[in-house]
């Protein structure tokens, strides 16, 4: 599954869009999400967050 997020990226103080590949063996994400200090308060983070959620319950 292949989904494009946008929205305010604190990082790099400016918007942002991220491409998430996802399956079952691998998730890849277009941005620091893992290691990203403001993935909490992040909408993008926030929407990563979802999509991982959802991919584990299928």
């Amino acid at each position: 599954m292949e989904e494009m997020l946008s929205g305010y990226c604190r990082n790099i103080d400016g918007a942002r869009i991220v491409l998430c590949d996802m399956d079952e063996r691998q998730t890849e994400i277009d941005c620091d999400y893992e290691c990203c200090a403001y993935r909490a308060e992040c909408t993008i983070g926030k929407q990563i967050a979802q999509l991982i959620e959802q991919s584990k319950r299928k």
